[in-house]
């Protein structure tokens, strides 16, 4: 078996972990929207019936912001290594198959430093977050270890992004 071909087989896997996690992570933030919403809908009748007030999830909103930038990016490493990404098939039709193959690298090659590119200055945001010691406002989470998985999903997009410009260009 040849290197690319283990680099691919080895990245898909990473990917495909990747998005569990991140798909794990979608589940969270429904559980608790999930929760929330009851609390408040609960809120009504314990109002009414007890004239008692129940809160909904303190921080929920943070919980959900942080959790969310992180969990969405952890798709797009798989999405990359299999073609998920919008075209517009619709123009693509036209063109022959030769042009479309050159589209397909262009667009490969853009990707591959577009991620390479968010993941730096990512890091660098993450560096000036801990510097800056910079918390959430309600919970006082620190903001910081919510840019790692960000940061890895961008390195593992721009891998994937690579292997696709090798298999796109054959």
């Amino acid at each position: 078996m040849s290197l690319f071909k283990k680099t691919r087989r080895l990245a898909t896997k990473l990917a495909l972990l990747w998005a569990y996690l991140g798909g794990i992570l979608l589940l969270v933030i429904v559980f608790l929207s999930t929760i929330n919403a009851a609390l408040f809908a609960l809120n009504r009748f314990t109002v009414i019936t007890f004239n008692q007030t129940l809160r909904g999830i303190v921080g929920y909103e943070e919980i959900v912001t942080l959790l969310i930038a992180s969990s969405v990016m952890m798709f797009f490493p798989l999405c990359q290594l299999r073609n998920g990404h919008a075209t517009v098939e619709i123009f693509s039709s036209l063109f022959p198959l030769f042009l479309k193959k050159v589209f397909h690298v262009i667009s490969h090659v853009l990707f591959c430093f577009l991620a390479f590119f968010l993941a730096l200055k990512t890091y660098q945001g993450m560096q000036e977050s801990l510097a800056d010691e910079v918390v959430s406002s309600i919970l006082g989470l620190p903001q910081w270890p919510f840019y790692l998985p960000v940061i890895l999903s961008l390195m593992l997009w721009g891998l994937s992004a690579a292997l696709s410009i090798y298999q796109s260009s054959k």
